[in-house]
């Protein structure tokens, strides 16, 4: 029903108790975006990540089905209007990095 489990642990953070990113997340899209094209301001793609993120992920009952790579990709290209594969993937493999985020 899951898929493969390939994961022995998850890690939960109740938006910034264990857990702070280093930059805001619309600023990361932003940046790495723009050589993609994206033209959208930090405000825009916030307000657009909210609005995306609040509507029902239609394509399973759970959002992060095995990686999430599908409901990630949907989100980062509702909030940036660009739907480049090497950008998604340049910005996943961004938040898999320990740069991103710092212990509180």
């Amino acid at each position: 029903i899951y898929g493969d489990i390939t994961h022995k642990a998850i890690l939960v953070d109740a938006a910034g108790t264990l857990l702070a990113p280093t930059e805001p997340m619309a600023q990361v899209y932003r940046t790495v975006g723009e050589k993609y094209g994206v033209k959208y301001s930090e405000d825009e793609i916030l307000m657009r990540y909210r609005q995306a993120y609040a509507q029902p992920w239609g394509r399973s009952r759970l959002r992060y089905v095995d990686d999430g790579r599908p409901f990630w990709q949907h989100i980062v290209s509702s909030s940036t209007g660009c739907s480049d594969l090497q950008y998604f993937e340049e910005l996943y493999h961004y938040y898999t990095t320990e740069k991103v985020r710092e212990n509180l």
